[in-house]
């Protein structure tokens, strides 16, 4: 798949793929730096290797990671794909890695990013614009309740114009960062009418079906994306997704954020 295809998928679906983007050698490599030995104690899940918010010196503490991840980012292009897909340029804004140990809970449960956490009353309300493309390197192998993302497709368009439409003062807000309550938000009236100007009624109403198993079940399994450890997911952070249980192996991996 060349960089076209990937950012007509990011821009149409909200996410794409790119398999074996890593050897064995590099997996073994990045895992001897996330791993449940090695993550920041105050987190307890994740190690900063770089942000862009950082000084230099704090940045330099990881500085071979680093030069390895650049090195990955120019000969995949991601930095460029970033770039097409949100249309405007974009920089490498913070790199990460993420531990995950066997649970039966989820990592993250369905939700959406640039939806202000679910607070009820946000200090101000961000310009539609303001989101990132975010890659995952994946150390480990990860399927259907073991450490997959699923994403439901072309949530990122009916995202987009909810942000819009806020920020704009054409819609009123209501917490819509957990996918229960998204569901519901775009079910109004107020919010059909006003999305549907923007996008077919199509996709509204398959946004709809797709996302009806939360009133009756916390989970689905018909969205999961898997992954060989060395491979590569690159998605736009507000389409709805969430993180699965890890039932079987801990999971490793490394989080480039594109802004």
């Amino acid at each position: 798949m060349d960089n076209e295809q990937h950012i007509n998928k990011l821009t149409e679906i909200g996410y794409s793929s790119i398999k074996g983007i890593l050897s064995d050698k590099e997996v073994n490599y990045f895992k001897k730096y996330v791993g449940s030995k090695h993550i920041d104690k105050l987190s307890r899940k994740e190690k900063v290797f770089y942000d862009v918010r950082n000084n230099y010196f704090k940045n330099l503490k990881y500085y071979f990671i680093n030069k390895k991840i650049n090195k990955i980012i120019n000969k995949f292009e991601l930095k460029k794909i970033a770039s097409e897909a949100i249309g405007s340029k974009v920089e490498l804004e913070r790199v990460d890695g993420y531990f995950s140990e066997i649970s039966k809970n989820f990592i993250l449960d369905w939700h959406v990013d640039r939806a202000y956490s679910g607070n009820p009353k946000p200090e101000k309300f961000l310009s539609p614009d303001d989101y990132a493309i975010k890659c995952i390197l994946y150390l480990d192998d990860v399927e259907t309740q073991n450490g997959c993302l699923g994403i439901i497709k072309k949530s990122n368009k009916i995202t987009y114009y909810i942000r819009k439409g806020i920020f704009e003062g054409k819609i009123t807000y209501e917490p819509y960062w957990k996918l229960v309550d998204l569901l519901q938000y775009v079910k109004k009236n107020e919010i059909y009418n006003y999305i549907s100007k923007f996008i077919s009624e199509d996709v509204i109403k398959n946004f709809i079906k797709d996302s009806e198993f939360i009133l009756k079940s916390k989970d689905t399994f018909d969205f999961d994306i898997s992954h060989k450890k060395g491979d590569l997911l690159i998605f736009d952070e507000t389409v709805v997704h969430r993180a699965a249980e890890s039932l079987n192996t801990s999971r490793s991996i490394i989080r480039l954020f594109f802004k």
